[in-house]
């Protein structure tokens, strides 16, 4: 083997040398050839398997006066093929446990719509009114949500009271105008002004003693009054 610059000239491949600067190259140009990066993903560089590649390249090129580059990794290729490496463990794969579909409380299944409708409403627990506005603005199937509980939930609380409140910001019609008493009383005006402005689900919220707890009777009062006085 003729040497020069510490490369096999026949070959290219650079030869092992005793000088620690000469080796880390030697080991450079052997870390990135593909056949030691398939060893590495699917063996791995264990003591045993290292012990086996000297043991390979022992027995392929033993009778050189000096190793190459090429010679190792040539016995890296041989070993693989000829499965005389220990193979890395397989990871196992995870079993992925079934949820079982959700049903209803007679034991069927939920359709597609049933269970939307179950996450807008597990939405909106806790959401703040600036989410439900914007989603409203954005998403029909929400606001449709929102319009059908709200005509729900006025159909109970009114018990038979006809009287809108404030969906969609509408105002009545044929209502009698309001008397000059009732537009003195600045409070209750500016109560129906501000109360033709305020979305309907707010509305549902200001009535309820479970969201407004110290204001609810009032702001119920309030509503009354500015119907009985033809401000609304």
């Amino acid at each position: 083997m003729t040497i020069l610059a510490g490369r096999n000239v026949a070959t290219g491949d650079r030869v092992w040398d005793d000088n620690p600067s000469a080796q880390v190259a030697f080991w450079e140009d052997i870390h990135t050839s593909s056949p030691w990066i398939r060893f590495i993903t699917e063996f791995g560089a264990t003591p045993s398997n290292n012990a086996k590649a000297l043991e390979i390249l022992d027995q392929l090129h033993g009778n050189e006066d000096d190793c190459t580059t090429g010679m190792f990794i040539d016995s890296l290729k041989v070993g693989m093929d000829a499965g005389e490496f220990t193979r890395k463990p397989v990871d196992e794969v995870p079993v992925v446990e079934q949820t079982p579909p959700p049903v209803d409380r007679n034991g069927r299944p939920l359709s597609a719509a049933q269970i939307a409708w179950g996450e807008m409403e597990r939405w909106s627990d806790a959401a703040s009114m600036q989410q439900v506005r914007e989603r409203k603005r954005t998403d029909p199937a929400y606001a449709n949500f929102v319009r059908t509980n709200f005509e729900r939930e006025m159909d109970q609380e009114i018990s038979g009271d006809v009287r809108p409140y404030n969906e969609g910001n509408v105002l009545l019609v044929g209502r009698a105008p309001a008397s000059q008493a009732a537009l003195a009383d600045k409070r209750l005006t500016e109560f129906a002004n501000e109360y033709r402005k305020t979305p309907a689900e707010k509305v549902r919220l200001l009535t309820r003693v479970g969201s407004n707890l110290s204001g609810a009777a009032q702001y119920l009062r309030d509503v009354d009054d500015c119907y009985r006085l033809g401000l609304l």
